[in-house]
């Protein structure tokens, strides 16, 4: 096993070092730590290197906490020499990155009132075309422009789709990626709790994208507020409509060949994929795909 670390403060980065080398040493199976001064340092050096020494494929698993969004860039993350035995794990900051939106694009933030944004912002004297790429490259696109100036959507709304915005760049490399808001339940309790920033899992293996939804479902049913619903919704609080899910099924299962397996866990990923973590894993074959057993 290789780790490679990123730590921005010198003093911080010289305690990680002491205690993960002596963790390593005592070990046997880790290679010496290394540890650089960015995310980005990280990214990069851990896509050369080659711990594996014979011929099974390295397994590469990123976790990325950014202070902030100015040094968090998609593109990074699905550059891996193996996309196929890559996870990415990230947390980021929707609302930070819509206040440095609204500063770019000079328009004024309608953040909520009492809302705190936690992180590091871009210097003041970054100039504006400079700060829509950095954006640009953070979220993998420009279509979070459009958003912003939609003024015809609430704010969370708008924070909600920044976030799937994201998702949605990563599923250009990643063939499952799922997403949940981490909320402050000291503050907004009556709606949830207030969103700090979402995580948001990237992977192109059917079982880590199943376990990631069983451990947010907990997560989120554990430690956050679910507000209460008439019907079905999942961790974001948006309503699940099992018909379309139903719908949509029945038309994919219609244009398949006659001959055709059908891996159970596929299918609750992609289910999981299109339309959010709002049930169990294992559950999600027997209520949509188990009404089509014996059908011809």
């Amino acid at each position: 096993m290789q780790f490679v670390f990123g730590e921005a403060d010198e003093e911080s980065r010289t305690k990680l070092k002491e205690v993960a080398d002596k963790i390593a040493g005592s070990l046997g199976y880790v290679l010496p730590v290394r540890i650089c001064e960015s995310s980005t340092d990280v990214l990069n050096l851990a896509q050369k290197l080659q711990p594996r020494r014979n011929h099974r494929p390295a397994t590469i698993f990123y976790y990325v906490d950014p202070y902030g969004v100015m040094n968090l860039r998609l593109e990074l993350l699905c550059q891996s020499p193996n996309l196929k035995h890559t996870e990415a794990l990230v947390n980021f900051n929707t609302v930070g990155f819509m206040r440095e939106g609204y500063e770019a694009l000079r328009i004024a933030c309608d953040l909520p009132s009492g809302v705190k944004v936690i992180d590091q912002p871009l210097d003041d004297d970054v100039p504006v075309t400079e700060r829509i790429e950095r954006l640009n490259a953070c979220i993998g696109s420009d279509g979070w422009q459009e958003i912003l100036r939609d003024k015809s959507l609430g704010y969370w709304e708008r924070e909600r789709q920044i976030g799937r915005l994201f998702c949605n760049n990563a599923r250009k490399y990643y063939d499952y990626v799922t997403n949940m808001a981490i909320r402050d339940m000291r503050h907004k309790i009556n709606e949830g709790g207030e969103i700090k920033y979402r995580l948001i899992h990237m992977t192109n293996n059917v079982d880590g994208c199943l376990l990631m939804n069983d451990d947010m479902l907990k997560r989120n049913n554990d430690e956050q507020v679910k507000q209460g619903m008439l019907f079905k919704a999942d961790i974001d609080c948006q309503d699940v409509d099992s018909s379309v899910i139903q719908r949509d099924l029945s038309n994919l299962i219609a244009a398949m060949p006659r001959v055709c397996s059908v891996e159970m866990g596929v299918s609750a990923a992609e289910i999981i994929n299109a339309y959010g973590v709002f049930d169990k894993a294992n559950a999600l074959p027997r209520t949509y795909l188990k009404p089509f057993l014996g059908k011809r």
